[in-house]
Parts: structure tokens; sequence; C-alpha cells
């Protein structure tokens, strides 16, 4: 919740900078990339296991959507517009222009994630190529990485086991900009059954559909 809350509140000061330089085709990129990395690919898939049990996450989706709305209303003014009001009863263009709040804005954190964010997509590339499905549980990944991936790795190995889902992290640190996974892709009775335990759940859910 804090990462999300100092992404957006740097997005809203770098995406002010850039339209008071007229700079409108970087502040689509900036927009889109916040929607599309931060809060769909990342965001909500961290918080889809408690979004309906825990009030914060109703609290942070209407801070970030309101201000989302009013970045956007200069450039989309229909669809900023339409957003807006399914928060509030009056129009995004009578509202003032959002402010960044500095004493939000945590450049370690997000520092931090983008870090594991990127170390969750070599895991994830690594169990593309051999074919395994994220649902099957693996008993270890190492990663071998410079020292502020391993420092943030260090920080956040819940989220990234929990996101590739692997018992346990092996972490290295190298002199080398490179950073490279290797899977333990040995199965044990254990993490078979939870294997086949997912997946028979997904195939419920499939039906249920």
């Amino acid at each position: 919740d804090f990462w999300i809350l100092s992404r957006t509140n740097s997005l809203i000061q770098e995406y002010t900078e850039r339209l008071e330089k007229h700079d409108y085709q970087k502040c689509l990129s900036l927009m889109t990339e916040f929607i599309n990395e931060d809060l769909s690919r990342t965001y909500i898939k961290l918080i889809r296991e408690r979004a309906d049990q825990d009030e914060t996450v109703g609290y942070v989706f209407r801070y970030v959507w309101e201000r989302i709305s009013k970045l956007l209303a200069p450039l989309a003014p229909y669809i900023s517009d339409y957003i807006y009001q399914s928060i509030e009863t009056k129009s995004v263009h009578l509202t003032q222009w959002p402010k960044s709040d500095k004493k939000l804005i945590k450049k370690d954190i997000e520092n931090n994630m983008n870090h594991t964010r990127k170390i969750i997509q070599e895991i994830l590339n690594a169990r593309n190529k051999q074919q395994l499905g994220v649902r099957w549980p693996l008993k270890q990944v190492e990663i071998t990485a410079k020292e502020e991936q391993i420092k943030a790795a260090k920080k956040l190995q819940d989220l990234i086991k929990l996101q590739v889902n692997c018992k346990k992290l092996k972490l290295n640190l190298s002199t080398k900009e490179e950073l490279i996974v290797a899977l333990d892709t040995t199965m044990t009775p254990e993490l078979e059954k939870e294997g086949f335990s997912r997946e028979v759940i997904r195939r419920i859910q499939d039906l249920r559909k």
C-alpha cells in the first residue's frame, strides 16, 4: 500500500512537470505505464487475496483513482469525468489540480519494488522456458545479482516467493550487472500434492465460470 501511494505521488509530480512543458506524449506514456504496470500488473495482484476483507485497499483505490482522473482531465476530458463521477458527485473539471504529497514519496521503497519486479519477471521467464506452470511450487530459486537487487530481494523475499510460488530463495552477490536465476525443480511428494491441489482448484473455478 505504501508503495502504490508513493508511486501515485511520484506520478503526480513528474506528470505535472511534463504537462507544464507541453510534453503531452510523455504524460500519456507516464500514465500508461502507471496504470498497466504499477496498478494492474503489480498492485492488484498483491492485494487480491485481501481485497474483500481489508478496508485499506478501498481507501487506496479511491485515493489513486481520484488523482488519476484529475491528471487525465486535460487530455481525456470525457473518460476522466466518467471515472471521477463514479467516486464523487461533481465533475472532475470543477476540482483542483492534484498536488504531490512529498511526505508519501518513498524512493527507497519504489527502487526496491522495481528491483523485485525485475527478479520476479526473470524467474517467471525461466519457468516458462522450462514449461513449469506457476501453480506448481518450486523447492528453491537461486538468484545471483548485484548488491542493490540482493538487498531488495532480502527485504521483499516473501513477496517474491508468493509471486513465483517457491518455498525458498538462495541469494548470491555478483559483481556483474547480469541477473541470473536458477530453478530447483526437484519435486517432493509434498510439493506434488500442493501442485495437484492448485490445479484441481483452478479447474473447479473454471467450471464455475
